[in-house]
This record gives structure tokens, sequence and C-alpha cells, in this order.
């Protein structure tokens, strides 16, 4: 199984904003076909966060993914090795192309 990792921020909590992070993971089958298998909020977006969910997934009979792909966050890379030693990591796409864009000036980017 391959599974994908990714973050959203914000919620509302009693009619007003706080800072939230809910973590999203995605399996994908040899098929090619796609679940959520886990939506956790979490206070912050962390090593330890990441962890309980991966301990979470494991608790409720996650073997080891061939391949997690994430994020480059220090935190989520860190958990994923150190719950998944085995399991190969792969950076993103979407997330490299919006690190390495972050660094193109507005006027060099097409439209």
């Amino acid at each position: 199984m391959e599974v994908e990792v990714d973050q959203q921020l914000g919620a509302e909590k009693s009619q007003r904003i706080v800072s939230m992070v809910v973590l999203i993971v995605c399996g994908v089958d040899e098929n090619g076909h796609r679940d959520i298998i886990a939506v956790e909020s979490m206070a912050e977006e962390s090593g330890s966060s990441y962890g309980v969910l991966f301990q979470n997934l494991e608790d409720r009979g996650l073997s080891t993914p061939r391949l997690i792909i994430s994020d480059a966050h220090a935190g989520l890379v860190s958990a994923i090795r150190e719950s998944f030693p085995d399991a190969s990591w792969q950076r993103c796409k979407v997330h490299f192309m919006r690190n390495i864009l972050a660094y193109v000036p507005q006027k060099e980017k097409k439209s």
C-alpha cells in the first residue's frame, strides 16, 4: 500500500476561528484505488501529532506501507522514519513545486 499524508489549517469553534490542523491520510492500493484511511484534528502540525496519527493507524491494523508521499515538514518526515522505518518516502510533487515557485519572482511566473 502507498500512503499519502496532507494537512489543512483552520477550523471554526464556538463561533470563532481557531488554529487547528486536520491531518488527512489517503491509502492507495495496487490498482490505484484511493481511500481516505484517517482524518484527525490536532492542535498543531508537529512530529508528535504525526506520531499519534501513525500510532492510531497501526492500532487499527495498518501494516508498514511500501511508500509514503508527503510534504517535507521536518516533524512529519521524522515521524514517518520513526513509525515506519522500512517504508520508502517520497516528497509530494505538488508541495515541491509550490516550494520552488515561492522563490520565483511574480513577474517571472506565467499566468
